[in-house]
């Protein structure tokens, strides 16, 4: 038998071990950035809860918790 490898640590199942990229991952652990699983969205943006995709913050804000 083949040999399992473990998934990124941001992936919930995958198609290539030890990778967080968004294709390669069945579903992102917590967030999606840039085709990215991540642990949390990076400043400047904000997790859209029905896609659990990290979106851009309005242009008027350093950092917020939701559009607008």
């Amino acid at each position: 038998g083949g040999v399992c490898s473990p998934c990124g640590a941001e992936c919930v199942g995958c198609i290539a071990p030890g990778s967080n990229l968004g294709p390669q991952c069945l579903a992102c652990r917590h967030a999606e950035d840039v085709g990215v699983c991540v642990a949390s969205c990076p400043r400047g943006k904000y997790q859209d809860n029905s896609s659990s995709i990290c979106r851009y913050c309005d242009r008027q804000c350093v950092e917020c918790t939701g559009a607008g």
